[in-house]
């Protein structure tokens, strides 16, 4: 699937769902499928957007690293 597709399958399931609250632990460790922490954060960012829920990220040192650097990591930390 490509990110488009993941994201839009994400959206419609948690929307059926009722999904209020998308706790995300080990942030810090992006998908080894990911190529890079950019996409990521592009990933987490677009679905935080679209969706009415509120995301709650752990994990240690949490704004030092990806997917929290660089112009998109900004946004989300």
């Amino acid at each position: 699937m490509t990110q488009t597709q993941i994201t839009d399958a994400a959206h419609h399931t948690y929307t059926q769902a009722g999904v209020q609250l998308v706790m995300i632990d080990g942030i810090r460790h992006p998908s080894p499928r990911t190529t890079t922490s950019t996409q990521t954060a592009d990933l987490i960012k677009d679905l935080s957007e679209r969706l009415p829920a509120t995301f709650v990220y752990a994990g240690i040192n949490v704004t030092g690293t990806p997917p929290f650097t660089g112009v998109q990591g900004a946004q989300l930390a």
